[in-house]
């Protein structure tokens, strides 16, 4: 997998499936900016075997108060877990992901957009 990084902003990840060495190395050879290899060796979780009904899809934002005004972004989980509360995912969240495209910028709050 490939990671490419313009000007210090998000970086965006590649998956070449089924390329060769050769076929990386070329296609690294494309890309603008920095760009890091690496191996993806674990992902988390397990693995769900039907659809679950109905999707407990959380869309969250966010950010931190300075003194400039507020940085904020959102995102979306597709299934969060039904055990886990919105306490939890405060912790697991707040002070841990980044709330803009300054990636030193930690979020100092999270809050539901909404529940779908």
């Amino acid at each position: 997998m490939l990671k490419q990084t313009i000007q210090g902003l998000r970086p965006l990840t590649v998956s070449a499936i089924g390329a060769t060495d050769g076929d990386t190395t070329a296609l690294i050879s494309l890309m603008a900016g920095k760009v890091e290899k690496f191996k993806n060796v674990g992902e988390g979780g397990t693995a769900v075997v039907a659809i679950p009904s109905p999707l407990n899809k959380k869309s969250i934002v966010v950010g931190k108060k300075d003194a400039t005004g507020r940085l904020s972004t959102m995102f979306s989980v597709p299934h969060v877990k039904p055990s886990k509360t919105f306490k939890d995912l405060l912790a697991d969240i707040t002070g841990k992901f980044d709330c803009d495209y300054v990636l030193t910028t930690k979020c100092e709050y999270a809050k539901l957009k909404f529940d779908a």
